[in-house]
């Protein structure tokens, strides 16, 4: 078989892209067995997949790691190898029984085609110890398997395999005499693990060598993640799909990573070469072991669907099929959704500002589109993840060197940075994190070590120990050491744990290292998991609302970190609610008594406005449930670090002030902090002054607008919007009338499908129903009907009416304009 052949243009292009033309769809053993599958669970999800799937796309029945050995159970615990005599792995028969007499996987793979399906199985890279302390003979060869092995680069997490030294004879003939066996036993599908982090060149060379020599259409995939960026070509050369991240599990943190490796990696998907998002775990996971329902609520698992459908990430379910309930199945059988997967083109990401991200795909030889529209904020954790500056992936014993380094830029302004410590969604136990030499670089290049006298606040409330240790390891028995380093500056903490620095001036980059301390991983019965991230705010959650959705944020107010106060400013236009709050910055309401100075309401034109000269509409505070106008919570004189104020409001966290808005107004400006009264309290005096403009308790929804125009329509363009999760038509827009609401986690999944330039259609209300006057003189007659312009704002009396015959009025971005109707 050729492994080149002529493409499109003259061009030369790998022949195994067609090995999976679209993104490859099936199920996978290891989220619900991990290495223990038998036999009999293969054939049950795959009769399920004929039965329920096949006939929607699904097409791959995998069976993952370890299937040569007798393993019962979660962990890599046998040694018993079962292996023919020249160095190949054999499936174990008390698992196959189908394997017996060294027929390996070939009955059950002819099983499996029989259905209609196609076979795959998991291998790590290199050649078995057995097989090179036995001096195996490599089939097909002069060579024996102890002349192709090296002792470098082995697997951290698994001791099966030595690697194998491509440049050694022998090294190719040993891959190609297992591949050959797996071709003869219908193997359609290979998942090499230990392959792509580190990135291992030559034995993958040597792999995509051994599938083209064999004769039989292999989709080739490599894991785990992450796979290097910049070894992109590479991986379009030789493997149909590799992993973005280490494994991915069903909680938000991990989701959330995904969402920025999709966007990294977009650039580089092509047909037949597929960055991979890892397995949905959904359904009935972690059966061998502690068997659970995935933890993803239905809002994420739709976000997780459409994510991976609109980015064409190969689907591999990992849960049990045959526990699926009706949702579970409705969710992966959803017809859009997958042809959004396997057929959509010129996929990619129009918006993402860390909370609303919108992608996009074109349906080919049509004028069809589809969106989907998240909303990212919030966090089901203890921290608004969603906000970080920098996240690794979850950190494990599987983990090379059970660490990361890290190095961040600081966005400019920023007075704090947060170090976390996280139990990456599976629980705390034994989860000892360690930050080493945590640096922030300013911005003339000098370097300055954060140290335990930066430290502004911490939060340990969810950790097992409920403290931070500087310059030595949690238990404090000795130094922070990673994987059998020592390290003399940082600090430790169990997960959860934040730790708040205060920033220098001029800082613009963070760097460090942080990964498991030596105390958690080498604990009998370890199952370390952490993730570390950098935070430019306190990410903690906070009872009242979320802070990410403020228009204005003091950051900590405290006695030792702005004590001196600080100045507001919000641009409020078109609102008409104003809140302010005030939080207990995470602790507690102690003697958390604040102040707001001066604030004041300021229109258009520069007329200001005293907040005080209105009647707040309510007041909800912790202590007193009042809160003052022109004295401190206490009935005493306002003074914030020394100097006293007769305009402004008293009133103690955690504090929610309303106002219903009596004008227009542009901007909000107001001074805030601590009362000084309380400078010598006894404890508490942390707090947080935030500004909104809608209900703090309901802000974690987010309005997502659909510009229209972004996909590539005629502003006129009038577009019918459907619903692929709801399967309804939601209705007709224009431009970005289309401004859904969508909940914390959540997504809508959308087909827009071109309907005509409007004509004698000037409004469209926000509802998506045509509200049709062919001209001016029906005006009167259609009131007091709303009538909204293509961006799905109400349209004045004045500027309808300032239209005629032919010619109307579309305000666009605030700006009037005369448009010709077509």
């Amino acid at each position: 078989m050729s492994m080149m052949a002529m493409a499109d243009g003259g061009d030369l292009t790998p022949s195994f892209r067609n090995f999976a033309p679209t993104p490859p769809m099936g199920w996978n053993s290891w989220d619900c067995y991990y290495c223990s599958v038998k036999e009999k669970n293969v054939v049950a999800n795959a009769e399920y997949m004929r039965d329920n799937l096949l006939k929607y796309g699904w097409e791959y029945v995998v069976v993952d790691i370890r299937w040569y050995t007798d393993d019962t159970g979660s962990a890599y615990s046998s040694n018993n190898y079962t292996m023919d005599k020249y160095g190949r792995y054999m499936p174990n028969v008390g698992r196959f029984p189908s394997a017996a007499d060294g027929n390996g996987f070939k009955a059950l793979a002819d099983s499996i085609h029989n259905m209609g399906l196609k076979f795959g199985i998991h291998i790590m890279r290199g050649v078995p110890k057995k097989a090179v302390s036995n001096k195996c003979p490599i089939y097909g060869s002069n060579y024996k398997c102890n002349q192709i092995y090296k002792t470098d680069s082995l697997c951290t997490w698994l001791g099966d395999n030595y690697s194998i030294d491509c440049t050694k004879p022998g090294a190719q003939d040993y891959y190609n005499s297992i591949i050959n066996m797996y071709a003869e036993w219908g193997v359609d599908f290979i998942k090499v693990d230990d392959l792509s982090r580190p990135y291992h060149d030559g034995e993958i060379w040597l792999i995509r060598n051994a599938i083209d020599q064999c004769g039989r259409d292999i989709v080739f995939s490599m894991s785990p993640g992450a796979t290097p960026l910049g070894k992109y070509e590479s991986c379009q050369n030789n493997a149909n799909m590799w992993r973005m991240m280490d494994d991915f599990w069903d909680n938000w943190s991990d989701l959330l990573v995904e969402f920025t490796l999709c966007s990294n990696w977009n650039q580089y998907r092509r047909p037949g070469n597929y960055p991979d998002c890892d397995m949905l775990p959904l359904g009935q996971i972690c059966i061998t072991g502690s068997p659970r329902w995935t933890r993803f609520t239905e809002n994420e698992q739709q976000t997780m669907m459409s994510l991976w459908s609109i980015f064409k990430s190969p689907l591999m379910f990992g849960g049990d099929l045959t526990y699926n309930d009706d949702w579970t199945l409705n969710l992966i059988t959803n017809e859009d959704a997958i042809n959004i997967n396997q057929n959509s083109e010129n996929n990619r990401e129009l918006q993402n500002d860390g909370t609303t991200v919108v992608w996009a795909a074109d349906e080919p030889e049509s004028d069809v589109k589809y969106a989907a529209l998240f909303n990212l904020g919030n966090s089901s954790n203890w921290i608004r993840s969603n906000e970080a500056l920098y996240s690794t992936e979850t950190i494990s014993l599987l983990s090379t060197g059970y660490s990361a380094d890290v190095e961040v830029d600081i966005p400019q302004g920023s007075k704090v940075l947060a170090l976390v410590v996280d139990d990456a969604g599976d629980g705390y136990s034994y989860d000892h994190g360690d930050w080493v030499n945590p640096t922030v670089v300013l911005a003339d290049g000098s370097e300055v070590l954060l140290t335990k006298s930066d430290v502004i606040s911490q939060n340990t409330s969810g950790s097992y120990y409920k403290y931070v240790n500087f310059n030595k390891n949690i238990t404090s028995t000795g130094k922070m050491k990673i994987n059998g380093v020592a390290y003399d500056n940082g600090f430790s903490a169990h997960a959860n744990a934040m730790v708040l620095f205060a920033l220098p001036e001029n800082a613009v980059k963070f760097k460090g290292k942080c990964g498991i301390d030596d105390t958690g991983r080498t604990q009998s019965g370890s199952t370390s998991t952490i993730k570390f991230m950098v935070f430019n705010t306190d990410p903690t959650t906070r009872t009242v609302c979320n802070p990410a959705h403020a228009v204005a944020n003091s950051q900590l107010v405290s006695r030792t970190f702005q004590s001196e106060g600080v100045w507001l400013e919000a641009d409020i236009t078109g609102a008409k609610k104003l809140y302010l709050v005030v939080t207990n910055a995470g602790d507690n309401f102690n003697y958390d008594h604040a102040d707001w100075i001066n604030p004041t309401l300021i229109d258009a034109e520069g007329n200001e406005t005293k907040l005080t000269s209105i009647a707040y509409t309510s007041s909800v505070t912790d202590w007193y449930n009042i809160s003052n106008y022109g004295k401190n919570v206490d009935g005493g004189t306002l003074n914030v670090n020394g100097t006293e104020y007769e305009d402004g409001i008293g009133t103690n966290s955690n504090s929610v002030i309303e106002y219903d808005l009596p004008g227009e107004y542009v901007t909000f400006r107001t001074f805030c902090g601590y009362d000084y009264a309380m400078k010598n309290a006894a404890n508490g005096v942390t707090m947080e002054f935030l500004v909104y403009t809608v209900d703090p308790a309901t802000s974690d929804s987010a309005v997502v607008a659909l510009d229209l125009t972004q996909l590539g329509y005629d502003s006129l363009m009038e577009c019918e919007v459907y619903d692929i999760w709801e399967k309804q038509t939601v209705g007709r827009f224009v431009g970005n009338g289309y401004q859904p609401s969508i909940v914390s986690h959540g997504c809508k999944l959308l087909k827009v499908t071109p309907i005509g330039i409007v004509d004698g259609i000037d409004a469209v209300n926000i509802e998506g129903k045509d509200d049709i006057i062919s001209n001016s003189s029906e005006y009167s007659s259609k009131l007091p009907n709303a009538i909204y312009n293509i961006n799905g704002q109400r349209v004045s009396d004045e500027e309808y009416k300032a239209g005629h015959d032919g010619v109307f009025i579309i305000n666009e971005n605030g700006k009037s304009k005369k448009v010709i109707r077509k």
